[in-house]
């Protein structure tokens, strides 16, 4: 179910990176499973893993969905310019090219976006 509204998410937000996937045959839930499972432990720098597992067990899923979205949308250019699905995954699972600044601050961005749609 959390995989399903992952999914409307990145629809709603990012509409133009499904489709980019859709062409390699590649759901969003293919990239980011691993992700939810794990927590995202190997995934994203480790100092943003404390915070993403204090604020999972403080919120609860909330704050898996706002990552997994920062991490798609701090790569989106990356991933629209991407051509080849080896890329395209080899991309998205490397946490060493996170910057833990950006992350954080794409989070926020995030936060601040849904808070100013609910009004």
């Amino acid at each position: 179910m959390d995989m399903k509204i992952f999914e409307f998410l990145v629809d709603y937000y990012m509409p133009d990176l499904p489709k980019h996937l859709e062409q390699f045959g590649t759901p969003v839930s293919l990239i980011s499973t691993p992700w939810f499972l794990s927590l995202f432990i190997g995934y994203i720098p480790f100092e943003v893993t404390f915070r993403v597992m204090d604020r999972f067990f403080l919120n609860g899923s909330e704050v898996l969905f706002r990552m997994g979205l920062a991490l798609f949308k701090s790569n989106k250019q990356k991933l629209l310019a991407t051509d080849r699905i080896e890329e395209l995954l080899s991309l998205m699972r490397n946490a060493s090219s996170y910057e833990p600044e950006v992350l954080l601050k794409v989070i926020l961005e995030l936060i601040l976006n849904i808070i100013c749609r609910r009004r």
